[in-house]
C-alpha cells in the first residue's frame, strides 16, 4: 500500500545537499516535495504550483537577502501560504524583519527535523481550518473574502507562569516593545479557573521553561479546549535543547515555539506576527458566520427563511415520528396587504412586516419557530401541539395582529389582520413515498402538512379573512 501524501512543500535553497535533505525529510514524513532554488524560479513555482506551505532558505547577510520573501507576500497568488524562514545568521535585525515581511516562522540552522515538521503540520492545520474560505469566486459569493486590513488595535497577551520573577522580568521587557496588554497568571490557578480575568485574551505565552512538570502536556489541550481561549494564539517559551518538548507542544495546539535565549525584540516581532494571524482568522470566522445567519435568516424582519424553516421542519418530523408527539404547521397570510402598499408606499409596507413579526414572535413560545416564507407570508410550527391548543395558538396570534393599529411615520394608523390555515401531524399519520429513506420520508411529510395548512389558508380567506380553519 503506498504511501499517503498529507500535502504539497515548496522547498528553496540554493544548496543542493540541503534541498536533497529538506526533501528526505519532508518526503518520509507523507508530504510530497516540490525543490527549487531560492535564486531559481521560486516565485513561479510558487505561484504555479500554490503548495500547502514553503521552505526557504535565505542567507539573510545577503545583498537582496529578502527580496524574495517580500515578492511572495506580495504576491496576491502566494500571499496567504505560510512560509518558514531557515537561517544561519543569528543578526536580530534581519530576522526581524522578516517576520514582518510575512515569515510565519523563522529557524535557526541547523534545524531539528522534528520540530520543523510539527511547525509545519501546525501550519498546515491552521490554514486548512479555513481552508476555502478566502480564496476563489466561492470567498466572493459569499461576502467572506479577505480585504487589505490595518492590524494596529491593541490585543491583550497573558504570560502563564509558575515563576513569578520570571514572567515580571519578561513582561518588564516587552512592554516597551508592545503595544498590547500584558498580564500574568500562574499555571496551576488558570487550570483551576482561580483567575477568570487570565482567560481573555488574544495571545497566551506558556513559560515551559522550568524544571518541573512540563505544563504543556496539560495546559495546551485545556487552552485549545474552553471556548474562551480556543481561537487564541499559543505560543511556548521553552529551554535551549529541547526538541522533544517543542515537538510535543506544537502537536497538542501550540502556533509557535519561542527559546528562552531570544532577543526581547525577536520574541515581541513572533508575538505580533501570531496576533496578526489571529485576527485574520477572527476575521473569517466572523464573516463566515454572518454569511451563514445571512443565509438563514430574513434581512428585513429577522425571522427565519424558508430555506431555514424547511429543514428544520424536515428534522422536527423524524423526531415526532420517533417521540410519537404532535406538531402543528401555521400558514398566516395578512389579508389586503396589496392595499397596505398601495395606500402607504412600501416603506410602511415593510414597517408592517416588521412590526408584525415581533407580534408573532411574541406570542409563541421559544422552542416554536417563525419564518417569513414569502412577501407578506408567514410559516409557523409548533413542535408538541395538539389540534386544540394549536387551534387556541392560531387565534392569539389573529388578536395580536389586530387588537391595535401599525404606527408609521405619517401619523396614520395602518389596521392588518391576518388569515391562518392549520394543520397539524399525529401519530400513525405517514405521507411518505413507499421505500422513501429517512430524510426524504420526513420531507414528504413535512410538504404533505404544509399543503393541508395552505388549503386551510384558502378556507379562511373564503371565510372573509381574520379567520382560522383547521384542516
Amino acid at each position: 500500500m503506498g504511501l499517503v501524501m498529507d500535502g504539497m512543500v515548496l522547498i528553496a535553497d540554493d544548496v543542493a545537499t540541503n534541498r536533497i535533505l529538506l526533501k528526505a525529510t519532508f518526503g518520509d514524513a507523507g508530504y510530497t516535495p516540490i525543490l527549487t532554488s531560492a535564486k531559481g524560479d521560486c516565485l513561479q513555482r510558487a505561484a504555479g504550483e500554490r503548495p500547502d506551505g514553503i521552505v526557504l532558505a535565505l542567507d539573510l547577510a545577503a545583498p537582496d537577502n529578502l527580496a524574495l520573501l517580500s515578492r511572495l507576500k506580495a504576491d496576491p497568488r502566494t500571499r496567504d501560504i505560510p512560509v518558514i524562514v531557515l537561517t544561519s545568521s543569528q543578526d536580530v535585525a534581519l530576522r526581524l524583519r522578516a517576520l514582518e515581511i510575512g515569515a510565519d516562522d523563522v529557524f535557526s540552522l541547523p534545524v531539528d527535523g522534528k520540530v520543523l515538521l510539527a511547525r509545519f503540520r501546525n501550519l498546515l492545520r491552521s490554514r486548512q481550518a479555513y481552508a476555502g474560505l478566502t480564496d476563489g469566486q466561492e470567498a466572493m459569493l459569499f461576502g467572506i473574502e479577505e480585504e487589505g486590513a490595518d492590524f494596529t488595535l491593541p490585543g491583550a497577551l497573558t504570560i502563564l507562569s509558575d515563576r513569578p520573577d520570571a514572567a515580571e522580568a519578561l513582561s518588564r521587557q516587552l512592554r516597551p516593545l508592545m503595544a498590547e496588554r500584558i498580564c500574568i497568571a500562574g499555571l496551576a490557578g488558570f487550570l483551576q479557573e482561580a483567575d477568570p480575568g487570565a482567560s481573555a485574551a488574544d495571545i497566551y505565552l506558556v513559560d515551559g521553561s522550568g524544571d518541573g512538570e512540563d505544563p504543556a502536556r496539560r495546559l495546551l489541550p485545556e487552552l485549545r479546549s474552553r471556548m474562551t481561549s480556543r481561537h487564541a494564539g499559543i505560543c511556548l517559551m521553552t529551554g535551549q535543547n529541547r526538541p522533544d518538548q517543542a515537538t510535543m507542544a506544537l502537536d497538542l495546539g501550540a502556533d509557535a515555539i519561542i527559546d528562552t535565549a531570544t532577543h526581547p525584540e525577536e520574541v515581541a516581532a513572533r508575538l505580533r506576527r501570531l496576533l496578526v494571524r489571529k485576527r485574520q482568522s477572527d476575521r473569517t470566522l466572523s464573516r463566515l458566520q454572518d454569511g451563514l445567519r445571512l443565509a438563514m435568516v430574513d434581512p428585513l424582519t429577522g425571522l427565519f427563511n424558508r430555506r431555514y424553516a424547511m429543514a428544520f421542519l424536515a428534522e422536527l418530523s423524524q423526531s415526532a415520528r420517533r417521540s410519537g408527539q404532535p406538531y402543528a404547521i401555521l400558514l398566516a397570510d395578512l389579508d389586503r396587504f396589496k392595499s397596505v402598499n398601495d395606500r402607504f408606499g412600501h416603506a410602511t409596507g415593510d414597517q408592517v412586516l416588521i412590526e408584525v413579526a415581533q407580534r408573532l414572535t411574541g406570542g409563541l413560545r421559544r422552542e416554536d419557530l417563525v419564518a417569513r416564507i414569502g412577501g407578506e407570508e408567514f410559516l409557523i410550527i409548533l413542535p408538541d401541539q395538539s389540534v386544540a391548543r394549536a387551534e387556541q395558538i392560531a387565534r392569539t396570534l389573529c388578536r395580536l395582529i389586530e387588537e391595535r393599529p401599525v404606527a408609521h411615520h405619517r401619523n396614520e394608523p395602518v389596521h392588518v389582520t391576518a388569515s391562518i390555515g392549520l394543520a397539524v401531524w399525529t401519530p400513525g399519520e405517514d405521507f411518505a413515498l413507499a421505500g422513501s429513506g429517512t430524510n426524504r420520508a420526513a420531507c414528504a411529510r413535512g410538504h404533505d402538512l404544509i399543503e393541508r395548512a395552505d388549503r386551510a389558508l384558502l378556507r379562511s380567506k373564503q371565510a372573509g379573512r381574520n379567520h382560522v380553519t383547521v384542516n
